[in-house]
């Protein structure tokens, strides 16, 4: 019995024993250092860690994207030139390149990048008439991605709904949507997205994007146009009339063009008039 009582007593001699060692080892572990301070679950503390990895690879992506209108649905990027005298550069392969010079408030229209420099197309011309794309260096110095430009009247493409609406003083000034057709999905005919200024305008011409004759164009980059669809004049009744394409008629408020903007004649014209100079095209998805 005696010794009963003794078995007993070593037993729970080592059992006190090992909680106490727990109770002063656990702080080993479950604490960040010897330092005074509130104490922090491990699950918690990852938790944080893991935060502050995605905060920076987040901050760092943004930092990269410095273009707004650009879209999975397009293969153009739109961008800014963010101040004077930016170097558009014919080849980034020869020292000797023909250097160009880009100003601010430009507009440009990349197709692809390489070693840190973008592929533009712009709307500058070359001694022969011949529109000028080079490569710019891609950083924030250089770019932006977004422009505020002041405005009389706003044409709103919309290429997902194949229309177009016109605001004045952010009042919508037709009666209903203008349906249009823009450049074909997923190819180099695609409409780039993005805010343009109306560069020109003219009356009747040969548009060699679309290679078709049209009327009432507006240029609103490069050799971009908002026009109307081509046409034939005909004899009717002993006067000449224009005979719309029936084709393109038929298409519009599908992606039809080589990256215009089409329109009915008489929609065209509509657009043709209200156009000024201080207009601008939104052009988005």
């Amino acid at each position: 019995m005696i010794r009963g009582s003794i078995k007993k007593f070593f037993l729970s001699c080592v059992i006190s024993s090992v909680i106490a060692s727990c109770i002063v080892i656990s702080p080993v572990f479950f604490t960040n250092n010897d330092e005074k301070g509130e104490y922090v679950p491990p699950s918690i503390d990852y938790e944080k860690k893991v935060k502050a990895e995605v905060t920076k690879e987040m901050k760092y992506r943004m930092k990269d994207n410095i273009a707004v209108f650009s879209s999975n649905d397009c293969n153009k990027v739109t961008y800014y030139v963010n101040k004077n005298n930016v170097q558009l550069l014919s080849n980034i392969n020869k020292a000797s390149a023909k250097i160009y010079i880009l100003n601010k408030g430009d507009e440009l229209v990349s197709t692809k990048e390489q070693r840190g420099y973008i592929y533009c197309e712009t709307n500058y011309v070359d001694e022969s008439g011949k529109l000028i794309n080079g490569w710019v260096k891609k950083n924030t110095e250089n770019l932006d991605g977004s422009t505020y430009p002041n405005y009389d009247n706003l044409f709103d493409v919309d290429v997902t709904k194949q229309v177009i609406n016109i605001y004045k003083n952010n009042v919508i000034i037709n009666r209903n949507p203008i349906k249009c057709s823009t450049g074909r999905k997923n190819s180099q005919d695609e409409t780039p997205i993005g805010i343009f200024k109306v560069k020109k305008k003219t009356l009747e011409f040969s548009n060699k994007r679309e290679k078709e004759s049209s009327k009432y164009g507006i240029c609103f980059f490069n050799n971009y146009f908002i026009n109307s669809v081509s046409f034939n004049e005909i004899r009717k009744n002993g006067k000449i009339v224009d005979e719309e394409d029936k084709r393109e008629k038929n298409n519009l408020g599908k992606r039809d063009t080589n990256g215009g903007i089409r329109l009915s004649l008489k929609d065209a014209q509509y657009i043709y008039n209200i156009a000024t100079d201080k207009s601008v095209i939104f052009v988005h998805y």
